[in-house]
């Protein structure tokens, strides 16, 4: 668009990091990241009145009903939707509900879409699934596989 790279500046950070450059002389906010972070901003920014964006994350979920014309396909979509960028985007699928008239067929499609993709180094064109954004995250990661199974 002919945007000068000086005009726009990405920050990964915690929390406080967000807090913290909310606090700058800043014309305008985009963030995209958790509800808490999200929340935090826009409370600390309300009083200057700029202009805020926020992509938070949601519970993004994907029907597959028991019409669909190509099970395989919608598997295939599905398990992208949830793992690309290792499942760390703001519109990542995170539940799929599926007919059980197609279940054991979309069962078996997921499971061989998802064991088709190569982890690796994210340079690599080869590789599918890279790292994780934070070190904490396979924990958090694995307390929600855990409570998906309980539940």
């Amino acid at each position: 668009a002919g945007v000068p790279k000086e005009v726009f500046a990405t920050v990964i950070g915690t929390a406080d990091a967000g807090v913290a450059l909310a606090s700058q002389p800043i014309d305008g906010l985009f963030f995209t990241g958790s509800n808490r972070t999200g929340s935090r901003l826009a409370a600390s920014l309300a009083p200057r009145m700029i202009p805020v964006q926020l992509e938070l994350g949601g519970k993004d979920p994907c029907y597959v009903c028991d019409d669909v014309p190509d099970v395989a396909a919608a598997a295939a979509a599905a398990i992208d939707g949830a793992m690309y960028n290792a499942g760390q985007s703001c519109c990542s699928v995170e539940r799929i509900y599926v007919h059980e008239a197609v279940y054991d067929d979309f069962l078996e499609a997921a499971v061989s879409t998802a064991q088709s993709f190569k982890m690796g180094d994210p340079s690599s064109q080869d590789t599918y699934l890279g790292p994780l954004a934070l070190p904490s995250h396979p924990t958090f990661l694995q307390s929600q596989v855990d409570d998906a199974v309980e539940k």
